[in-house]
This record gives C-alpha cells, sequence and structure tokens, in this order.
C-alpha cells in the first residue's frame, strides 16, 4: 500500500509539472505527456490540459480536495514530528561532533518520555520515525517526564543495497549483502 501511495503521489506530481513545464518546455512537455499514463478524459496534448481544475478529471479533482482536507487535519501531527526531529537532529549532530557516529544513518535513537509522548510516538511506528530521522533504528521508552532523545551506535552490519545498520543483514542467503527488507525488494 505504502509503494501504491508514493506512485499515486508521483503520478500527480508528474501531472502538475508537466503542465507547468508546458508553456516553457513546449515540446519536451508534450513528449512526456504522451508518455504518463492517461485518465478518462485526459486529452492527448498537456496544451490542452493546462489549467488544472478547468480540464481536470473529475476523479483527480475529488481526489485533491481529499488531500486538501487531510491536509488541514495532518498538520498538527507533522508540527510535533518535526519538533521531536528537531531534538533528534541535535544529539545526532553531538555525536558527529564528538566523533561517536560518522553518518546519521550509523545511529539507533532511544526516545523516552511520558506514557503520553511514547504512545503518540508507537502510533507513528518505530520504522516510520526511523525514515523521518535518517536513522537505522528507533527505540521508544516510557520513562520520565520530558521527552528526551539519546543515539548510540545502531546494532548489525551496514546494508550494501539502503546503507542501514540492520541486524538481519545476510539472513537471506540469494542475498547475503542486504538486509530482509531489501532481499524483498530485489526478488
Amino acid at each position: 500500500e505504502a509503494r501504491r501511495s508514493a506512485q499515486t503521489a508521483l503520478y500527480m506530481l508528474a501531472r502538475d509539472l508537466l503542465r507547468m513545464m508546458a508553456t516553457i518546455f513546449c515540446f519536451t512537455a508534450d513528449e512526456a505527456w504522451a508518455h504518463l499514463p492517461r485518465l478518462a478524459g485526459d486529452p492527448d496534448s498537456v496544451h490542452l490540459a493546462l489549467h488544472a481544475g478547468v480540464n481536470e478529471p473529475a476523479a483527480v479533482r475529488a481526489l485533491w480536495e481529499q488531500v486538501g482536507a487531510r491536509r488541514v487535519e495532518l498538520m498538527p501531527r507533522y508540527e510535533r514530528l518535526r519538533e521531536v526531529r528537531r531534538l533528534v537532529t541535535v544529539e545526532l549532530e553531538a555525536a558527529r561532533k564528538n566523533k561517536t557516529l560518522g553518518a546519521s544513518v550509523e545511529a539507533m535513537v532511544t526516545l523516552s518520555g511520558s506514557e503520553a509522548d511514547v504512545k503518540w510516538l508507537s502510533g507513528a511506528g518505530a520504522a516510520e520515525l526511523a525514515d523521518v530521522f535518517i536513522v537505522s533504528r528507533v527505540e521508544l521508552a516510557g520513562e520520565g517526564t520530558t521527552l528526551r532523545a539519546s543515539v548510540t551506535r545502531a546494532p548489525g552490519t551496514k546494508c550494501s543495497r539502503c546503507w542501514l545498520y540492520r541486524e538481519d543483514v545476510g539472513s537471506v542467503a540469494k542475498h547475503p549483502d542486504v538486509c530482509r527488507r531489501c532481499s524483498e525488494a530485489l526478488g
């Protein structure tokens, strides 16, 4: 589902970028438009689809309205995530300065705080938090009253594909130098 969601977002970006580029790169935009998957009601030329909303298929307009409504709903959550990310970034920079780490992907971040903080963070998921912080691993600990972050070196071996330090690198014989997640992606 995450892959499909990313593909949809990239598709919507491609449509909008091509419409914006069409006035400057006429032929290039039209050629790229010809290779873009079509929705029902899409014109043959990007130049006939220049104005979003005017020539936009109803399904795309409805999708953008849903995105707008969801954005308003999610903004407070993302603002809070950005605050936590700033807290983590300060600790990562300190670890780099102390030569404990070279790159952020070498890190394991432990977030500790109140039970409410940990519950909120666990709703995001440790893997997703690791992606947001650009680290190999995130652990949550319900200790203390204020949210704190500590950084240590991540356990495991560096995956040659995603560069994250994972304990499951080499666990699939077919791909001995990658983690299980990358091995599944490689097939």
